[in-house]
């Protein structure tokens, strides 16, 4: 391969990634807003729906490993919900030393409720039934391939990366379409790559959101400010200007006054902030991950995500915002 077809590959690993994020934050914030009128949390909405499946096989193991969180955030979940009354610990009446995990009869009554999933039905249906499942082959192999990254030993993935094997699941729910199974796609598949680049930039001594931060400052320029940030990113305005100021106590950046605009705030990256933005942008864990597509099959993802990511935007009234990573994909 030429060096200028290896830099296209990684352009498009990072922009492809930055896609995938930020399309799945939309996505969130969409389904969030619908899960609150039952007074549930995302979480506690995704963690119902797992024990549901898992049935007696659901423990606070087992639902860590499904969904890619940390044992402990699990542990700390569950036990907010048993509070709540939502689930229920049992003793394995076969395994003593097991916790299983159940609904209780208002878990079971709020998950009900939030199987109408109108937000996912409608933001899913700007594809086709071919293309969900071209969409789903593409995301699953991008989370086999960071499964495989991370070295964790996974024998019963869920969502199946094979979309027809849900039908030979006996504790799938199976809807009439598969937009649910594959929000799930996206969302784990996006858990798992954050994980791997979150490792990454660890190394460097920045978080992850600093890392895309300092990539939008350095992108952006002399445009760069915290309202043009938090509209990028899909952020709320005070939760972009706390991680700034943060960066701005750790030298990252620095905010200086428009000379044209004396009203507005510009941002500046420092010195210390480039050199741990040039470290950060080596992203091999991203390159590794994206390996597994051909550029074919990355530029189809992207123009299937850029669908999902404008319907998304449309549905959650979101306009008047330059979009980037741009839809279709740049012209390399």
């Amino acid at each position: 391969m030429k060096k200028s077809e290896v830099e296209d590959h990684k352009y498009i690993n990072y922009e492809l990634w930055l896609l995938l994020n930020r399309t799945r934050h939309l996505i969130f914030k969409a389904r969030q807003r619908e899960v609150k009128e039952y007074g549930i949390s995302m979480r506690n909405a995704g963690i119902l729906h797992t024990i549901f499946r898992l049935g007696k096989q659901a423990s606070p193991g087992k639902i860590a490993r499904e969904t890619f969180l940390e044992p402990h955030s699990v542990s700390a979940t569950l036990s907010r919900m048993q509070t709540r009354g939502l689930v229920k610990k049992v003793k394995d009446l076969e395994r003593k030393n097991l916790i299983r995990i159940e609904m209780t009869e208002e878990g079971y009554e709020v998950y009900r409720r939030s199987l109408g999933r109108k937000s996912l039905n409608l933001i899913m249906s700007v594809l086709t039934h071919g293309k969900k499942l071209e969409l789903w082959s593409l995301l699953a192999k991008i989370r086999d391939r960071a499964v495989e990254g991370l070295g964790l030993e996974i024998t019963d993935i869920y969502p199946p990366s094979d979309p027809p094997a849900i039908l030979k699941d006996s504790n799938a729910v199976v809807p009439e379409d598969i937009s649910y199974e594959l929000w799930l796609m996206f969302n784990r598949t996006r858990q798992l790559i954050y994980k791997a680049r979150q490792k990454e930039v660890n190394q460097y001594g920045i978080s992850m959101q600093n890392a895309g931060i300092l990539h939008d400052v350095v992108r952006l320029g002399g445009v760069a400010t915290p309202g043009r940030i938090a509209r990028e990113l899909f952020l709320e305005n005070h939760s972009v200007s706390e991680m700034l100021s943060r960066m701005e106590a750790q030298g990252l950046i620095e905010k200086v006054r428009d000379l044209r605009k004396k009203s507005s705030v510009r941002l500046e990256v420092t010195e210390k902030g480039y050199q741990a933005y040039r470290k950060s942008i080596k992203q091999e864990s991203i390159d590794m991950i994206m390996a597994v597509l051909t550029r074919g099959e990355k530029f189809e993802l992207w123009s299937l995500l850029s669908k999902v990511r404008d319907t998304v935007m449309e549905l959650l009234e979101i306009d008047g915002v330059p979009v980037y990573p741009p839809s279709p994909p740049l012209e390399l």
